[in-house]
């Protein structure tokens, strides 16, 4: 079978067309665009995964608080009876000298040492002792326990807050201890 030289260019052209039907360029290009939108929101559902985990944390933080706060509350009442609110939170002036007595102990220079009270109304029979100590060019170790010694030998003192910060030769520190108390009349 012979072809004649139109037949032939014909053929080539039916044959190139038949070819590019077989490679369907716009199904691949679609297919890939879909992967990629797939991997998209696969990637950002991890992320939201992973605010949501940090959000669960901080609400188990804060539960864990509130139930020691309850916990305090409870114990309170069950330890005061009948007694009052100045056998319950009895004034304590002794708080500067008892934190600096132990930072003696501990080797620990004099802190610096600052109470304000803070009252929480008009007519509320408490108020929140604020002391605020400070101590500069500190050991960490021996700070912690100082730390932890004073809200063990205080009746009541918590801390509210510590702020750390490195100096050059050691550690500058503020701690801001916290502690319910009978308004004096």
């Amino acid at each position: 079978m012979s072809l004649s030289p139109n037949q032939e260019l014909e053929l080539q052209v039916l044959s190139g067309a038949s070819e590019r039907r077989n490679q369907p360029k716009l199904l691949i290009l679609i297919a890939v665009v879909g992967i990629l939108i797939a991997g998209f929101y696969t990637f950002s559902g991890f992320g939201a995964a992973k605010d949501a985990k940090r959000k669960a944390q901080r609400q188990a933080t804060r539960s864990v608080q509130l139930d020691g706060l309850i916990d305090r509350y409870n114990a309170l009442g069950q330890s005061g009876g009948d007694g009052g609110l100045d056998e319950r939170f009895p004034v304590n002036s002794r708080i500067r000298s008892t934190l600096e007595t132990s930072a003696d102990f501990y080797g620990l220079e004099t802190p610096s040492v600052a109470q304000r009270p803070e009252r929480a109304g008009l007519d509320y029979p408490l108020r929140r002792q604020i002391v605020t100590a400070s101590l500069s060019n500190v050991q960490l170790e021996p700070t912690l326990k100082w730390i932890n010694n004073a809200t063990k030998n205080i009746d009541g003192l918590y801390v509210a807050g510590v702020e750390f910060s490195p100096t050059p030769s050691g550690w500058q520190v503020e701690v801001r201890y916290a502690r319910w108390e009978v308004v004096p009349q």
